[in-house]
């Protein structure tokens, strides 16, 4: 009985963190006309086929980037794909990116509707998108800088090993 339920508690555990996701994220939620806006949809453990919205009353500047990658840990493998646009509203107003979908076998996933505010610029101010803060378990940037006890920010140490020949 102990090993039924020990069992049970292990394929509760491996089902949660092998989740199904499929979500949009959107650079901001609100932009000065002549600027430009990043949709990410990201789907993590699915396969199967993308169906993006219709970007209707924006300008398609680059899209769909896509980006994959597995990952295989102690035995459990994840996956995760991204298809990434940038566009450009056509005039202001209000807009709505309309859902995207994922089909999985008979499984279909929807991402939630996104509302992009397009607001006058009339000193023709030129904006990047913010980037999206990624977590990233490793910080594989050497250069980065790291935060120290008290909070603020200082450059990584590196000592180089010389060997006398």
């Amino acid at each position: 009985m102990k090993h039924l339920i020990v069992t049970g508690i292990l394929l509760t555990i491996v089902f949660i963190t092998n989740a199904q996701t499929f979500k949009v994220f959107v650079s901001a939620d609100s932009v000065l006309l002549g600027n430009y806006i990043e949709v990410e949809f990201v789907a993590e453990n699915l396969n199967g086929n993308f169906e993006p919205p219709k970007f209707e009353g924006m300008r398609l500047i680059s899209g769909p980037n896509v980006s994959t990658s597995m990952q295989s840990l102690n035995g459990r493998i994840s996956s995760s794909s991204t298809h990434t646009y940038y566009l450009e509203p056509e005039d202001i107003g209000q807009y709505t990116i309309p859902p995207a979908y994922f089909i999985d076998g008979e499984e279909t996933y929807e991402t939630a509707p996104m509302d992009i505010s397009v607001y006058p610029n009339p000193n023709g101010i030129i904006q990047s998108p913010p980037e999206r803060k990624r977590s990233y378990f490793f910080d594989f940037d050497r250069n980065s800088p790291v935060p120290d006890i008290k909070g603020k920010e200082k450059k990584r140490k590196y000592k180089q090993k010389i060997k006398k020949i």
